[in-house]
């Protein structure tokens, strides 16, 4: 469904750099994510991807990066992308960085969509037309700064909920008192 969404707003982009924003993603940051990778952007013109470092457990849940530091970077955070893998196996070599549905892509983007072949579980992959767009524009990834909620499962749905709604004023203290019913009695032991 991402790869076609790209396809069909090639005649909205024209020739500029766009950002996407995969909405079961969701990244909580005082400065948005895509500021962050516009940022990024303009000291490195290409492709952009939002990244962090995943625990070896969630590999299989991820597309994940091979990179290499930047050293013109200077922020320590841009690493150039060597390779992408859709979902690694368990157990299977891999790195330690995922991608998180925050992107700023180049318009090469879209005749690399136009070659890729079906990849990961026979689908056609945007990990893969990346790689391809890399022949003509740099590819990098940026260590986004803020904390990620993967809204696309029941558990990250519910850990992003109660997260906002922490932040929410009106509902921080109502929820502290809800929870605290939850909780069962403590029993003091007497010696």
């Amino acid at each position: 469904m991402l790869f076609e969404a790209i396809r069909s707003a090639c005649s909205l982009v024209g020739n500029e750099p766009f950002a996407v924003i995969l909405p079961d993603v969701l990244i909580d940051a005082p400065i948005p994510c895509p500021r962050q990778l516009i940022s990024c952007y303009e000291r490195h013109p290409g492709c952009i991807i939002a990244t962090r470092t995943i625990d070896p457990a969630e590999a299989d849940r991820f597309g994940v990066l091979d990179v290499v530091p930047l050293p013109d970077a200077g922020d320590g955070r841009t690493l150039r992308v060597v390779s992408v893998t859709e979902r690694p196996q368990p157990g299977s070599p891999f790195s330690h960085y995922g991608i998180f549905g925050r992107y700023i892509l180049e318009p090469a983007i879209f005749s690399s969509i136009d070659r890729t072949s079906p990849g990961f579980a026979g689908e056609l992959q945007l990990a893969d037309s990346r790689l391809l767009s890399a022949e003509r524009a740099p590819l990098y990834a940026y260590l986004f700064q803020g904390a990620h909620y993967d809204a696309g499962n029941k558990l990250g749905l519910v850990q992003a909920t109660v997260a906002y709604a922490l932040k929410d004023p009106e509902l921080a203290q109502p929820l502290q008192t809800y929870w605290e019913r939850l909780q069962p009695p403590k029993i003091k032991v007497a010696v």
